[in-house]
């Protein structure tokens, strides 16, 4: 439910990059890393604007959603890597992982934004 372990960022003044998935940070990077993640970026982009010029965005709907994050945490307050367990006692399709073992989201249901939305959002909660 994340994304491949291939996935690069780059962040910050000093370029550091992040596996997604895996505690991967650090201050230097190849060239090979940054072409590699330059070239993800600019498909990434590409795909985005052959989304809007092919209008494959809705128009004349205004919809809303949102997702709760969950960090899970021990007895004692600390971390606790704990996210693959819950995923399979879990039935709801909604909670899903987080970029670690102890982060995990629940995405509610976007709906038409107007009316009761709100508050039909405020009960998924």
């Amino acid at each position: 439910m994340s994304a491949a372990p291939s996935t690069l960022f780059a962040t910050g003044k000093n370029q550091r990059i992040t596996t997604v998935g895996e505690q991967d940070v650090r201050g230097e990077f190849s060239e090979q890393e940054l072409r590699r993640f330059t070239k993800k970026l600019l498909r990434d982009l590409q795909a985005l604007e052959h989304m809007i010029s092919e209008g494959l965005f809705e128009q004349d709907t205004r919809r809303v959603g949102a997702e709760q994050e969950l960090f899970l945490v021990d007895d004692r307050w600390q971390p606790s890597p704990t996210a693959e367990e819950i995923l399979a006692d879990n039935t709801d399709p909604r909670l899903v992982t987080e970029l670690t073992r102890f982060n995990m989201e629940f995405n509610l249901d976007p709906c038409v934004f107007g009316g009761s939305c709100l508050s039909k959002m405020e009960t998924q909660i």
